[in-house]
């Protein structure tokens, strides 16, 4: 069973990086800010954006 699980898990992590990439190729920046919690954050280097209206904008 637990095994089933860690399938399950990864398949929704892929799932959602594939949308992700998807909303970065197509910049659609809403949709790709929809993918984060409401206080989440991406990060890249010394880049930081925190909150989803951040990402949004």
């Amino acid at each position: 069973m637990e095994d089933e699980n860690i399938i399950f898990e990864q398949l929704a992590i892929f799932d959602l990086l594939s949308k992700f990439i998807l909303t970065i190729d197509n910049q659609d920046a809403k949709v790709c800010a929809s993918l984060f919690t409401e206080n989440g954050r991406f990060e890249n280097g010394s880049l930081m954006i925190k909150g989803r209206q951040k990402l949004y904008e």
